[in-house]
């Protein structure tokens, strides 16, 4: 037989159903620190004692909303797999996670808009399992460049210059997605974390450089 009641926190608490924020994929022009705020309000609603949100159910319900692109990057960025794992958590650990995700999943409206329709043919690319790591990375390149094009005809330099680097930023974020080998999706973000502006071409030379085998196509 189904229950249909909604698990209880101590204190009388009930963990919300997360009707308003929903899941979070991290795809382009999804805004991190409004989902933030929307799922801290889902739980707050349902603390009945008006205490903080408990860190382990906080991080439990994280790991469960984080979809996708998100998710990939909650288990392979440096520093963030290992406290999704630890038993004992603390505020502290909360805010630092919320610091990681805000910065990797900015305000989209500070941003250039990309249209649509190139945001879903780079969201599509995912390295097949015959090409090596070079082989993908070029096919990125090859699909950016109809968009790096249409930035060419922009009059306003300023313009040209922001949509460029948002176009660019499309496309490293979702080559680190769409890597199969794990050891090196691991690298890439490792790498990004260490240096943000890090360009397309220089975080292939990273993720080559990171093992002694040199490109390989992904493992099984």
């Amino acid at each position: 037989m189904t229950s249909n009641h909604r698990p209880s926190l101590p204190n009388g608490n009930r963990l919300p159903l997360f009707f308003f924020c929903g899941s979070f994929s991290g795809r382009y022009g999804q805004s991190g620190p409004a989902w933030i705020e929307k799922f801290e309000y889902e739980h707050m609603g349902c603390l009945a004692d008006g205490s903080a949100i408990p860190p382990n159910v906080y991080f439990k319900t994280v790991k469960m909303l984080l979809v996708e692109r998100a998710g990939t990057w909650a288990r392979f960025a440096l520093g963030l797999s290992s406290l999704l794992e630890k038993e004992e958590l603390s505020q502290t650990d909360v805010a630092y996670f919320k610091q990681r995700f805000i910065a990797e999943f900015p305000d989209p409206s500070s941003s250039p808009t990309i249209p649509q329709k190139y945001v879903d043919e780079i969201e599509s690319l995912i390295q097949d399992p015959t090409e090596d790591l070079h082989q993908f990375h070029a096919r990125i390149k090859f699909h950016l460049q109809p968009m790096m094009m249409v930035c060419q005809k922009f009059p306003i330099q300023e313009k040209r210059r922001s949509m460029e680097t948002a176009i660019l930023e499309l496309g490293k974020k979702n080559f680190q997605y769409g890597i199969l080998d794990q050891d090196y999706r691991r690298a890439s973000y490792a790498s990004c974390y260490i240096d943000a502006g890090m360009s397309l071409d220089d975080l292939l030379e990273y993720i080559q450089n990171f093992t002694e085998e040199g490109y390989k196509a992904p493992r099984n």
